[in-house]
């Protein structure tokens, strides 16, 4: 798996590798990167999430399935990457803090957020 973070300790939108493989159908795996402020997580899909965080920023996301693939609590300097299948509904308790791509788009949150917290679905 490559790095998240550059030696300066900024956040990186490079991707990682790409999800991991060898999964049972319907496990979800989660790794933390060496330095751990680097969250992986594969939900079964091809479908790509990454966030990057300035502040403490609570974060929930469903997939198609409707399973809670990801709710927790993210602070300045972590990433979280996730593999996963679309549409994902997405919220986050404090978007000011949040900077998401999409399979490599960046979404503009603005349009998302009312009281600095989004609420969106991405995918199909």
């Amino acid at each position: 798996a490559g790095a998240l973070l550059p030696a300066d300790g900024a956040a990186s939108n490079v991707p990682l590798s790409g999800p991991p493989t060898g999964s049972e159908e319907g496990e979800i795996l989660r790794t933390r990167t060496a330095d751990g402020l680097g969250l992986r997580i594969y939900a079964g899909g091809e479908e790509h999430l990454h966030l990057a965080f300035t502040e403490d920023c609570w974060v929930e996301i469903r997939d198609a399935d409707e399973r809670d693939v990801f709710a927790d609590l993210l602070g300045d300097g972590e990433v979280l990457e996730l593999w996963g299948r679309a549409p994902f509904r997405i919220r986050l308790g404090y978007a000011p803090a949040a900077t998401l791509t999409y399979n490599g788009s960046r979404v503009a949150l603005r349009p998302h957020t009312r009281n600095d917290v989004a609420s969106l679905t991405l995918g199909r």
